[in-house]
Formats: structure tokens, C-alpha cells, sequence
């Protein structure tokens, strides 16, 4: 196993929560068996089973209600519960009480049920797919091999100890494996929401026919090995001696498991290699038939023993793998969903089809052979369900290669041959997502090998591209002649990636130095930036990268920005820096992806300068993203500083309304109330509105927006007097007469804007801008309907002057009807009001028409006093 960096605590983590976590169930099995079974006849065994599945349901149901998260704090917390309840139920054993051994027969089966089901979303969420294929195989040899030692543990304290010893036992390992999960390192997203909505599992279910074919293997499973469970069971219960139970239990269940981890090791991925995975799948369903084909002429325990022994050392291993690989074609929504009902209904639904069948059958008198021959009947169609399985299999995974299969999950199960061979079929589609899609599969299961070199010459740069870093990363030295034949290419993308890539597989030929003085930019710059990474060359290549950037080759410093991104190291963040001011958009580009990589302080304020630049504004934001609070901060400090641009510094507030957070709206509301930039405190009030709506917990001060929102409403309404003041002799006595009362028309339908976005803030859980878009409607009657929503919606002390403006009157008599009236204005009252407006353009305009009425010395003198 390969343990790289930084993984190794998370790693040991949660091979020690799995490994204590079986080893208590190990434990707890043993004695709930042995406690069952030595007090109660066997054939109550099916109403525990019924109650399994319905308290598994149940725990399911409130954990999807209650939103219980998979991170390290509740899953801890979950074990904790259950090591309470465990040492609870121990010593309700002690007394005999009747009840108890139903209880504890419940309790750890649902236990095992909510912890594993947690405990794996946890790793799967925590991992990446490639850490994944390298760790879970021996994390989950972890689990095997603790329910190992945790039987074993049963069977030597068997002698020494009552059952309900042992319960208390497996309390204490209980309370123990709550430990582990805390060693996990913390992560921003423990705790998080998974946002991923599902696919409707009946639609599923009704479209996809390998749907319906994995929910029926699922329900033959579990109904055929519950019955197989009960007929194991009850015959112990017959042939043992009470007083063995536990260690004849505890015995047997080491044996097997042991057997299990034997053939998960060692066996499952050669099986599933050789035969694949649906003639996997087939094994144990064979082997039950068989057995259960001796039983029925035999019945003695061993013959039942030994169908108890292939079911509990392939069910874990071989019959879960195989059946993980079944459920790959599927798209991860899907998957996701669709594992949901295995579990709901497959799982737990099967359990109580099987308690109510084995209930009828007993009651009416079936006895071992019986129920035998009815095991063998099930094993059949079973196994029925697996003819054609491989058809449809493969039908699915060809589609889904000529769709794309960006979505493979975590943790991917070795593929049988078959499914290698559709793969390989695929790297010659013409469809360039069925190739990749074909190329990535082959990557992550490590086949690399499989891949022709010749994909190389692929007419599709990206899977060009994408061919010469897994050859290159694989490092296959066959490969090296391909390499030289594409750095005659035509396309300066594939001659790098050559180049790079035939130093990465033979470093001894030195091939770089031989393009350091190449004519084309783009390969010149990548020698540079490879050869920088050695350590005796690394000053030399920095003296020269210094002079492409103070040099006047803007080609050479686009391509050396582009060399950089590839793969960004710190050593590099002064020249990012000076290239992010070289005044080339897509050098700055190229600046904003190796930040993203890199997230050095020292890179946010050129990021911020780019905000000025549109084609390299969404990158610049995504880096800034990247960064976080630190962004926030600096994002914060730049709104007043008269070093950034203007154009900058009015792009703040829409990068700001990314984070949605209280100390964002905060920066926003004081950008909105003390900013000196119309444009900046109009994107600022936009931002706010977009914060609110990403989280609606944020909170501001709605008496400042109060404030402004009577301050604009003020504005509204001084609009529209100094407009009608001057209207209809300003269009009739200048030229700039029109231009001034359109301006002024065009001001007053923005700060009606700006007022209802305020109102917005105000009222967020009301929809102000469904009801300002329902206005500004051409239908009278959908403009009634919104003033009569708007009625219901506003306080009173904004109401009557909001709904006056907006009403379907002349502007004349909507003056005259607002609250507090003011005496008409004369028109060289209006005019001069506006040669003082804080609005520069309507300034200037109101200059030029007083210029035009009365002199070009007056209006001038008038406009700028």
C-alpha cells in the first residue's frame, strides 16, 4: 500500500475506527447469538429479523429527516449512543429479563447498520477516487479483520464469561471504536450539507432495466440468505449444548472471517479479473444451492454450517465487489439513489419478506427440510436473475462511454475483462467524450499499459493531450519515438506537452537545453520552466525568466505566463506578479490560474487589478475565491483605495457577493452608505441582494438600508419636480433641452430601482423584484395586482409614497397626492438645482442649457459654482 504525504493520519484513522468498530461487532454477534439462542427457541428468530428490518427503516427514515451528517463528531457520537445502550442492555441481561435478548438482537443489528453506512460515507466523502483505489482496500481488510479478532476474543471469554459478559464486553470495544474517528483531520467540508439533489428512484427504476435487475439480486440475496441464516441458527440452537453457545459460536464466526479476509485479499480481484463480475456474483448463489441441496438430504448441522461459511466469507468480499462493479455504468445520481433503495428495499424489505415467509412456513408445520428444499427454489431464481445480467451490463457501459463518465465514483472496484474490453473499444471512437471517458477509466484502474501510444496522434487536442500525461505519468518508455515525431507538430499545445513529457520518461537525454533558443515561444518557455526545477540551473533559468518579462516580446511573455500555470510553484510568484502588470490578457489569464494553485497573499492585489480586465474577470474571481477570508479582507481594504482602478474597484462588489457572509455584508452595506462612486455603491447594493439570496441567515442592518431607502425615495420624488418644472419648456426652448428631460426621466427609473432592491433588503422573505417586474408590465391589470401586493408588503411609513409613485397617474398628479407637498418649482429654479446636482452628467447637461437659454458665460458660470 502506498501512503503518500499527508495522507497517512487519515489513513491509520480510519483503518482504526473500522478495525475497533468490527471488532466490537465481532463481539456483540457472538453474544447476542449465544444469548438468543440459549434462552428463546429458534423459532422466534424471524420476529427479531422482522423487527431488524423495521427498526432499520425507522433509523434510516429520522437520520435522512433529521439531516444527520456523515462527519467525525457524529459519527463518534452515534458509536457513543451505542456503547450506552450495549452496557445498558448488558446489564438488563444480568436480571433475565425477557425482553432483553430481543433488544440486544435488535440493537446491534441496527447499529451496524447506521455506523457502517456512516463510516463509509464519511471516507468516501473524505477521500479522492485516486486515494481511494490505493487505501480502501486495506482499510477494509481492517473491518474483516476485527469482527476476526473480535470472535476470537468471544470464543476464549466464552469460558470465563455468562453472555451477558460478553455484551458488556462489546460495550467497552463499542465505547473504544468512538475514539478513532476523532484522529481524522478536520476539513471544511465535516458537517456540510451534500447538495447533490438524486434522481427520483422510480424513475429509475421505470427507464433503466440494469435498475430493475440490480433491486431484484438484491431482494433474492438477502431473502435467500435470511432463511439460510434461520435454518443455521436453529440448528445450532438444537445441536449445541447451551452452555457452548458462545464459544462454539465465537469459534466458527472467527473461522469464517478469517476465511473472508482470506479470500478478500487475496482472491476477490483475481476472481473478478478472471471470470467477471456478474460470473462473480454466481458463486455464492451456487454454493447455496449446493448446500442447500445436501441439507435436504442430510440434515445435520454440518451441511448447514457449511452454507453459513460461504455466505459470511463472500458476502463482505467477492459478492459486494462483484455488485459495486454493477452499479458503475450508472450515472453517480443514480447510483446514489438507487443505493438508497437497495438499502430501504432490497436490504431491509427483503429481511421481512423473508421473517413473514419463514413465519407462515413454520406455523404451518415446515420443518429443516422443508425450509431447505424452499432455500434451494430461492437460490435458483437467484441466480436466474443473473442471466442476461452481463448483456445489459455492458449495453449501459457503452452508452455511458459515448455519453462521458465524468462522474465515476469513489473507491472503484477493479473491472472484470469484458468491461476493460468495451473501454478499449472505445479509445477509438470518433466521439472525443466516449475517448476520455474510455482514457480515464483506463487511468484510474491503473491499465495504462493498455493504452496505444499512437492516441497520441488523436485529432482531438484534448485527448492528445490527455494521452501524453497518462503515457508520460505512467512512465512507459515506449513511448519516447511518438514523443519526437510530435514535436514536429504543428500545434505548439502537443509540441510542449511533448517536450515535457519526453523529459519526464528519459531526463538522462536532456532535451531541454536543445529548446532553450527555439524559435517558437511556447517551447522555449516550458524548457525554461522545466530546467528551473533544477536546483544547479534553477538561479540561471530565474535570471532569464526576469528578462523575458522586463523584455518587449509580449509573445514570449504570454507563453512563459502559460508555462508557469502548468504546474505553479512558489519560486514564481514575483514573476507572476510582474506579468499580471505586462498588459496582456492572456498572460493575466495564465497569472490567475497559477494563483488559484498557489493561494500566495502576495498575488491578491494583481488578481484585484484584473477585475478591471473582462476577459480575465471570472478567473481572477475564482482565484479570489480560492482565497477566502484572506480575499475578503484585501477585496474590503481596495474599495477605498485610489490605487486600484476605478474600473477594479466597481467590480468588487459582485466578486465580494461570492462568499455570503455577515462580514461581506457588511463591507457592502458601508460601500452603499459612504461610497463616493455611484457605480461601486449600485454594484454593492446588486451584491447585497445576491448575498441575501445565497444565504438567507445572513443578517444586516435594515435601519441603515431603512435610511437609504427614504433617501432615495426623496430622490425619486425631487426627480420628478425639478423634471416637470422644467419639462415642457426646456424640450421646447433648447436643444439640450430634450436631452436633459430624458436624462432625468432615465435617473428616476433607476432610483426607483434602487429603491425596491432596498425594500428587498428590508423584507427578504418577500419577492420585491417579481413585484417591480409585474409594474413595469404593459397589462393594467397585472400592474394592479402587483400595487396590491405591494400594499400588503411595505410598513406604513414607506407605503403611501411608494404606491402614489407607482400608480397608473400622470406624474402632475402624483406630485400632488405624495405626502408633504412642496410648491412647484419655476423653471430657473429647477434648472439651477440641477447645475448643482451631485450626478456629474446632469450637471454638465443643465450647464449646456443654460448655456443655450441665456449665454454661454452664465450657463457655465451657473453649472460648475
Amino acid at each position: 500500500m502506498e501512503i503518500r504525504p499527508g495522507e497517512g493520519r487519515d489513513a491509520a484513522a480510519a483503518f482504526l475506527s473500522l478495525f475497533t468498530f468490527m471488532a466490537a461487532h465481532g463481539m456483540l454477534e457472538t453474544a447476542r447469538d449465544a444469548l438468543f439462542l440459549s434462552r428463546l427457541p429458534a423459532v422466534r428468530l424471524p420476529w427479531v429479523y422482522l423487527a431488524i428490518a423495521a427498526a432499520g427503516l425507522a433509523a434510516l427514515w429520522l437520520a435522512r429527516r433529521a439531516s444527520i451528517r456523515s462527519d467525525r463528531r457524529s459519527l463518534s457520537t452515534v458509536l457513543g449512543v451505542a456503547a450506552v445502550g450495549a452496557a445498558a442492555l448488558a446489564l438488563g441481561a444480568r436480571e433475565e429479563w425477557a425482553f432483553v435478548p430481543y433488544v440486544i438482537y435488535v440493537w446491534v443489528g441496527v447499529t451496524a447498520t447506521i455506523v457502517t453506512a456512516q463510516l463509509w460515507q464519511l471516507l468516501g466523502d473524505r477521500f479522492t477516487i485516486g486515494q481511494a483505489k490505493r487505501l480502501f482496500g486495506v482499510i477494509g481488510a481492517g473491518g474483516t479483520l476485527g469482527v476476526a479478532l473480535g470472535s476470537m476474543l468471544a470464543a476464549f471469554l466464552a469460558a470465563r464469561l455468562s453472555s451477558p459478559g460478553l455484551v458488556a464486553v462489546g460495550a467497552a470495544i463499542l465505547a473504544v471504536a468512538a475514539l478513532p474517528p476523532l484522529l481524522l483531520s478536520r476539513r471544511q467540508q465535516d458537517g456540510a450539507q451534500r447538495d447533490e439533489a438524486s434522481e427520483p428512484p422510480y424513475r429509475i427504476m421505470r427507464e433503466e432495466p440494469h435498475a430493475q435487475r440490480l433491486l431484484y439480486l438484491a431482494l433474492a440475496a438477502t431473502i435467500t440468505l435470511t432463511i439460510a441464516d434461520y435454518l443455521f441458527k436453529s440448528m445450532v440452537a438444537a445441536s449445541v449444548e447451551r452452555s457452548q453457545l458462545a464459544a462454539f459460536l465465537g469459534t466458527f464466526y472467527a473461522a469464517i472471517n478469517v476465511v473472508g479476509l482470506l479470500v478478500q485479499v487475496g482472491l476477490t480481484a483475481w476472481i473478478l479479473r478472471s471470470i467477471g463480475a456478474v460470473r462473480g456474483l454466481a458463486i455464492l448463489p451456487a454454493a447455496v444451492l449446493v448446500g442447500a441441496a445436501v441439507f435436504a438430504a442430510l440434515p445435520v448441522l454440518a451441511a448447514i454450517m457449511v452454507v453459513k461459511a460461504v455466505d459470511e466469507a463472500l458476502r463482505h468480499s467477492l459478492q459486494r465487489s462483484a455488485f459495486e462493479v454493477l452499479f458503475l455504468p450508472l450515472p453517480s445520481r443514480a447510483r446514489h439513489a438507487l443505493k438508497g433503495v437497495m438499502e430501504v428495499v432490497g436490504q431491509r424489505g427483503g429481511q421481512a419478506l423473508a421473517s413473514v415467509a419463514i413465519l407462515v412456513a413454520v406455523s404451518a408445520g415446515a420443518g429443516p427440510r422443508s425450509l431447505a428444499v424452499a432455500l434451494g427454489l430461492l437460490a435458483c431464481l437467484w441466480l436466474l436473475g443473473l442471466v442476461g445480467a452481463s448483456r445489459r451490463y455492458l449495453d449501459l457501459f457503452r452508452r455511458r462511454l459515448r455519453a462521458g463518465m465524468p462522474d465515476l465514483p469513489t473507491g472503484l472496484p477493479e473491472l472484470d475483462l469484458a468491461a476493460l474490453e468495451v473501454a478499449l473499444v472505445s479509445l477509438n471512437s470518433a466521439d472525443e467524450r466516449e475517448t476520455l471517458s474510455a482514457l480515464a477509466l483506463l487511468e484510474q484502474q491503473d491499465r495504462t499499459a493498455l493504452i496505444p501510444p499512437l492516441l497520441m496522434y488523436h485529432p482531438s487536442r484534448r485527448v492528445s493531450l490527455a494521452v501524453l500525461d497518462a503515457l508520460a505519468r505512467s512512465g512507459r518508455r515506449d513511448i519516447e519515438p511518438f514523443l519526437e515525431r510530435l514535436l514536429e507538430s504543428d500545434d505548439a499545445e502537443r509540441r510542449v506537452a511533448a517536450l515535457l513529457s519526453l523529459h519526464s520518461v528519459a531526463p538522462q537525454r536532456g532535451v531541454l537545453d536543445a529548446y532553450l533558443e527555439d524559435d517558437d515561444p511556447r517551447l522555449r518557455t516550458a524548457a525554461l520552466v522545466a530546467l528551473a526545477r533544477q536546483p544547479r540551473r534553477a538561479d540561471e533559468m530565474m535570471r532569464r525568466a526576469a528578462e523575458v518579462v522586463s523584455g518587449a516580446d509580449a509573445a514570449l511573455k504570454r507563453a512563459l505566463a502559460q508555462a508557469i500555470a502548468v504546474d505553479p510553484e512558489d519560486r514564481w510568484v514575483p514573476t507572476l506578479v510582474a506579468l499580471a502588470d505586462c498588459g496582456d490578457d492572456v498572460a493575466r489569464s495564465e497569472v490567475a490560474k497559477a494563483a488559484l494553485v498557489l493561494g500566495k497573499d502576495e498575488l491578491v492585489l494583481p488578481l484585484i487589478g484584473m477585475l478591471a480586465r473582462r476577459r480575465v474577470r471570472d478567473a481572477a474571481r475564482d482565484a479570489l475565491f480560492a482565497y477566502g477570508d484572506r480575499a475578503i479582507d484585501q477585496l474590503g481594504q481596495a474599495l477605498s483605495n485610489p490605487q486600484v482602478s476605478l474600473a477594479a474597484r466597481r467590480q468588487i462588489p459582485l466578486t465580494l457577493a461570492r462568499f455570503a457572509s455577515e462580514a461581506v455584508a457588511r463591507l457592502l452595506l458601508d460601500e452603499l452608505v459612504g461610497g463616493r462612486d455611484g457605480m461601486t455603491r449600485y454594484k454593492s447594493l446588486r451584491a447585497l441582494g445576491a448575498v441575501l439570496a445565497t444565504d438567507p441567515t445572513v443578517t444586516i442592518d435594515v435601519r441603515r438600508v431603512g435610511s437609504l431607502a427614504r433617501a432615495t425615495l426623496g430622490r425619486v420624488v425631487a426627480l420628478m419636480r425639478t423634471r416637470l418644472a422644467i419639462g415642457h419648456h426646456a424640450a421646447k426652448s433648447s436643444p439640450s433641452g430634450h436631452v436633459l428631460v430624458a436624462l432625468l426621466k432615465e435617473k428616476e427609473r433607476h432610483a426607483i430601482e434602487r429603491l425596491f432592491r432596498l425594500l428587498g433588503l428590508m423584507n427578504p422573505s418577500q419577492d420585491l423584484a417579481l413585484i417591480y417586474s409585474g409594474l413595469l408590465r404593459a397589462d393594467p391589470k397585472e400592474r394592479a395586482a402587483s400595487r396590491e401586493i405591494l400594499a400588503h408588503t411595505l410598513d406604513r411609513e414607506l407605503r403611501t409614497a411608494i404606491l402614489v409613485l407607482v400608480d397608473d397617474l400622470d406624474d402632475a398628479d402624483k406630485l400632488s397626492r405624495l405626502p408633504g407637498g412642496q410648491p412647484a418649482l419655476t423653471e430657473d429654479d429647477a434648472v439651477r438645482r440641477l447645475a448643482t446636482d451631485h450626478s456629474e452628467a446632469i450637471r454638465l447637461i443643465a450647464g449646456h442649457h443654460l448655456a443655450e437659454l441665456r449665454g454661454p458665460a452664465k450657463g457655465a458660470s451657473v453649472a460648475f459654482s
